[in-house]
């Protein structure tokens, strides 16, 4: 996992994995903080509902506040983001993080992988009370050429968010 340093807008570290798998992301990732934020760029039509889910309980297990998704079969993967929510919740085990019993997530279907970078940094933001304990991270699965990307732009973080608003 490498950081880029503090985001302007949010003064909230930003953080960078690749991995191969869910699996291994969710061993790899280690962050100082209490919360995150995080932008999860993968093909999830390759993995199966368990792998899905266990990488989502991980999540929230590690205090997941805010979570966008992005690539083929985005919604699939939101959709089951939001039912372990739903699950641990009902079995007594409500998301550790949030003491308000809310969390944000977003799919990003009809957007380029920059548009999702772009919401993540500039406007998927813990609550107030949450900022100081918080971390950002993106975490692309498998694809290289994706998480080439991602570092690229992460490298100068205002000029890229100046780039994509310039565009629109």
């Amino acid at each position: 996992m490498r950081s880029f340093g503090k985001n302007q807008l949010t003064e909230i570290e930003v953080f960078f994995l690749h991995a191969a798998s869910l699996t291994k992301a969710s061993t790899e990732l280690i962050l100082p903080t209490k919360y995150l934020t995080a932008l999860i760029a993968c093909d999830s039509d390759q993995f199966s509902v368990d792998e899905i889910s266990n990488f989502a309980k991980a999540l929230l297990e590690k205090g997941a506040v805010y979570l966008c998704f992005w690539g083929k079969g985005c919604e699939r993967f939101h959709d089951i983001v939001d039912e372990v929510e739903v699950e641990m919740e009902t079995l007594g085990k409500p998301c550790p993080a949030r003491h308000d019993g809310i969390l944000m997530t977003t799919w990003h279907k009809d957007e380029s992988l920059d548009q999702a970078l772009w919401f993540l940094l500039s406007c998927a933001w813990p609550l107030d009370d949450e900022i100081e304990s918080c971390s950002t991270v993106v975490i692309t699965i498998g694809n290289e050429s994706w998480a080439n990307s991602v570092a690229s732009r992460l490298e100068n973080m205002d000029q890229f968010r100046k780039e994509i608003s310039d565009a629109d």
